[in-house]
């Protein structure tokens, strides 16, 4: 859906993302076979081509800018592969084809989840070394937060515990923050931070990356109830398991509108970062191209029956 980059930056980030997990030769060939497909099978990469797209345009080398995407991108694998388990999601298909669990067997996905997200902090540290003292430790702690128990792990456990009760569209932004929002942040403020950004851009950035996260989950939540395992490449679970979905929640109606608002508050970040900093103007891109996904997921005539009473 998302192309911020050129052919030929794609390219290249689709390859430093492929050869980045430095899976060693001695690694079991199960484990192995599981960490090269699962690396290899790409989505949007939208993550990735924000932190790639933050560096390069503030001048940082291609080099630092792939190891600070690749890093965010395996966070990321790491998360679904998480999130399809029995345990969670029991899903069956990610990006068209069949989920690590189904094919390796739920040990070596949760080994091959872990060895993701300990090659993504290795790259971290990598870049963070570099920096000035108070910018690393704020990185580290950004780090912590947007991946532990304020981030993305208490936004999946929160959307566990809410299965099988009834969730306000309230509720459902919650988890969002953590599921979804936590790494955006993660991407946004960690680029800011290494392209030494002022600290006025950076609380402008954490604001968007928040109202982003929001607005993805709520394509994602269409996209699940409306969508199929042809179309969106994956499982749709929502309905089935009782989980946290606006469109469940509320109705198409009310997301659709929540989505607008949401557009409305990220356009006004957007232009308050441009005043300062020009470089922030390719964000627009990226509300113009949800503002297309918007217009082809959003239908209010749709399933209006599968929703709850807010």
């Amino acid at each position: 859906m998302t192309a911020l980059l050129s052919k030929g930056e794609l390219s290249r980030l689709r390859r430093s993302i492929s050869t980045n997990m430095k899976i060693p030769v001695q690694a079991e060939k199960s484990l192995s076979n599981m960490l090269a497909i699962s690396v290899g099978n790409f989505g949007s990469l939208i993550r990735a081509q924000l932190a790639y797209k933050c560096l390069s345009l503030h001048g940082i080398s291609a080099g630092r800018a792939c190891k600070l995407a690749c890093a965010v991108e395996y966070f990321h694998l790491a998360s679904l592969i998480f999130d399809d388990l029995p345990c969670m999601d029991n899903a069956e298909m990610r990006r068209h084809k069949p989920c690590a669990h189904i094919v390796f067997g739920e040990a070596t996905s949760i080994l091959g989840a872990l060895a993701l997200i300990n090659r993504a902090y290795a790259i971290l540290w990598s870049l963070f070394e570099d920096l000035p003292k108070e910018r690393s430790h704020a990185c580290a702690k950004l780090t912590e937060e947007c991946i532990g128990l304020a981030g993305l792990v208490q936004g999946q456990a929160k959307d566990l515990a809410l299965r099988n009760t009834d969730v306000s569209l309230r509720d459902v932004d919650e988890v969002a923050r953590g599921k979804t929002a936590a790494l955006f942040r993660l991407t946004l403020l960690l680029s800011a931070q290494i392209a030494g950004a002022s600290q006025a851009e950076i609380h402008r950035l954490s604001r968007f990356s928040y109202t982003l996260g929001s607005m993805y989950q709520l394509l994602d939540d269409v996209k699940d109830i409306n969508g199929t395992p042809s179309s969106s490449g994956k499982t749709p679970r929502d309905a089935c398991l009782d989980s946290p979905n606006a469109v469940l929640s509320a109705g198409q109606p009310a997301v659709a509108a929540r989505f607008d608002r949401l557009m409305q508050i990220a356009a006004r970040i957007v232009a308050t970062l441009e005043k300062r900093n020009t470089r922030w103007a390719f964000l627009r891109t990226l509300l113009g191209q949800l503002d297309v996904a918007r217009e082809r997921q959003f239908d209010p005539a749709n399933l209006p029956s599968l929703a709850k009473t807010a």
